[in-house]
């Protein structure tokens, strides 16, 4: 019997959820249309029939039915279910509710399997040798042994398969444990079986109930990427739902009357340490509005604590506009000298605690930071502040705090309130909110160095057999410059030098390494390497073992909808390979 989202499934296509909400058109293999997440006049809203993937390419929202519909009808995945199989005329009830259901067995199976890793883990953390200098590492960073133990910190030794033999004398099946994602099957035929933590300082990530489901691993090799790597999602695990601490911090949430979120493990257990135990973190990922949803049982007052770079600052503004609509009570924490909650609390906890104490309300954060980003004094400061402000304004909807910032904003920039109050209005509430949503939410702007590196993963990802014959062809540095010179590039081809070719050619991952991008692209080559050497293509299984894989199936989409036949794919290759030789000189 199939369970309900395969059944969905295979009773409805892509085509058919998305019609209802855009006009289609065709275009090649493809239907296209203008986003319905954003306003656009352009069409950047693609449909695959082939993938079964629906996704923007400009506000990047999307991806298989139940994404589309989560985000379409701003449901969680259980009320995407529900709205799906309604339409496949699917049964629920005989699968005992709306969810995807496994049975109790299989949940304490998996539950045990989490279990006793975080044991082995925990072992190996305190056992001579190679874990004496990870737990001095530990302690460097300002954490006492009660915390360590406490939070259940771990070490998972470096060897292809401890983990997993470990497992398996204890009577876990190899079918549990390549469900639980605490292992890789690297073949097909699932012979192959590798451990998904080598060589990673340990945190367990347990649910509301305190039973560990997940785990987070920080590198502790140079330059191994990802720097922290989570567990892939299973049943028990769904990144976004999760709230990390969560389980020991609750009752201290619903005392405080507040939540306190800090952005990693580490910031979590200093301020645990240092009396603030009102905190969690989100495991390496945006604030979702499932996370603030789950929060919102014990609290509805947020603190946020991020970072003062700009990638934190920009996942502050994405957590205050995702809190908005949800009637959220938010809070900004501002740590002195920029430092995170793990460095201030090292530094002295009194830091972090009376940064917590003194938290300042959200609006007041930004009108204050937008108040010294423009130039008070100029007309064109004036505008750019107030139409800045005003993005978040309108996500007030008590009209007393709503006019006691118009008031203060029309005091700072010399504008009758009235004024203020007639420019909310010209735009359509229901306009506001999207417009608010895609355009107040821009994602990092990638650099050209980023663009191309992602660009290149997407074709590989389309064409890895068209790449690696090709690769295999440019042996030679001629042969290299012969095709560099055919694609009119203004590059300085008098820089193309033979030795620096070969490093280029012979050591590709590690020069991939050197850009240092978002993604990990050299290891997800690797990756792509060799599991194209064993199966000969990349199919379901290289999919199922990787992370962020809807991100990554995004980008393959988005290249094989710019090339969508292998023909002018080719050129494609040695235009990006000559454009990442010039950017690793």
């Amino acid at each position: 019997m199939l369970d309900p989202v395969q059944e969905i499934k295979s009773k409805l296509s892509v085509e058919d959820v998305v019609a209802p909400y855009v006009q289609l058109k065709r275009s090649g293999k493809y239907l296209k249309a203008c986003c319905p997440f954003h306003q656009e006049k352009t069409p950047s809203f693609y449909v695959s029939p082939e993938r079964q993937l629906a996704y923007c390419f400009s506000c990047q929202k999307g991806g298989d039915i139940f994404q589309f519909i989560q985000d379409i009808e701003g449901v969680d995945f259980r009320g995407a279910l529900e709205v799906l199989a309604d339409k496949a005329h699917v049964d629920l009830p005989k699968f005992s509710g709306a969810a995807p259901k496994i049975s109790k067995d299989e949940k304490e199976r998996l539950k045990s399997a989490y279990e006793d890793s975080n044991k082995f883990f925990v072992q190996k953390l305190f056992e001579k040798g190679d874990a004496e200098k990870v737990l001095a590492y530990v302690k460097a960073r300002g954490m006492h042994d009660s915390t360590i133990k406490e939070f259940e910190v771990g070490f998972a030794p470096d060897g292809k398969d401890l983990l997993y033999r470990t497992l398996l004398e204890k009577k876990h099946s190899k079918d549990d444990l390549l469900r639980s994602t605490l292992v890789l099957a690297r073949d097909s035929n699932g012979q192959d079986i590798v451990d998904r933590f080598r060589l990673r300082l340990m945190f367990p990530i347990h649910d509301v109930q305190g039973d560990a489901i997940a785990f987070g691993g920080r590198a502790l090799k140079k330059g191994e990427q990802p720097k922290y790597l989570n567990s892939a999602e299973h049943e028990l695990y769904h990144k976004g739902s999760v709230l990390y601490n969560l389980n020991r911090a609750k009752s201290f949430v619903k005392d405080e009357d507040l939540a306190v979120f800090v952005e990693g493990y580490f910031d979590v257990m200093a301020s645990w340490q240092a009396g603030v135990k009102n905190v969690v973190a989100t495991s390496g990922t945006a604030l979702t509005e499932e996370q603030f949803k789950l929060i919102k049982r014990f609290t509805k007052r947020v603190a946020l604590a991020f970072d003062s770079d700009s990638a934190g600052q920009e996942a502050l503004l994405r957590a205050v506009l995702t809190a908005q609509p949800l009637g959220m009570e938010l809070y900004v924490i501002q740590i002195p000298e920029g430092k995170d909650a793990a460095d201030a609390v090292k530094q002295d906890p009194q830091l972090w605690v009376d940064a917590v104490t003194v938290r300042v309300s959200y609006l007041d954060f930004y009108f204050e930071k937008y108040q010294k980003a423009f130039d008070l004094n100029t007309s064109l400061g004036k505008t750019s502040f107030t139409d800045q402000f005003l993005e978040l304004l309108r996500g007030v909807e008590h009209p007393v705090a709503r006019d006691h910032y118009l008031k203060r904003l029309s005091k700072e920039v010399g504008t009758p309130v009235e004024m203020l109050y007639d420019y909310i209005k010209q735009v359509k509430a229901t306009q506001r909110r999207s417009h608010a949503k895609a355009e107040a939410l821009p994602l990092t702007k990638l650099s050209h160095k980023e663009r191309l590196v992602t660009y290149f993963l997407g074709l590989l990802f389309t064409y890895p057999e068209l790449f690696f014959e090709l690769w295999r062809g440019l042996d030679t540095f001629d042969g290299f410059v012969k095709n560099a010179e055919k694609l009119d590039l203004i590059k300085p081809y008098y820089r193309l030098e033979e030795a620096h070719y070969l490093e280029f050619k012979n050591d590709f991952a590690a020069q991939l390494e050197k850009l240092h991008t978002e993604l990990p692209a050299s290891s997800i080559y690797k990756q792509i390497e060799d599991h194209y050497n064993r199966a000969g293509a990349v199919d379901d299984t290289f999919w199922s073992g990787l992370e962020q894989v809807e991100k990554l199936r995004a980008i393959a989409f988005e290249a094989e909808v710019k090339n969508p036949t292998s023909d002018g794919a080719r050129e494609e290759f040695v235009k990006v390979l000559t454009l990442l030789y010039f950017e690793t000189l």
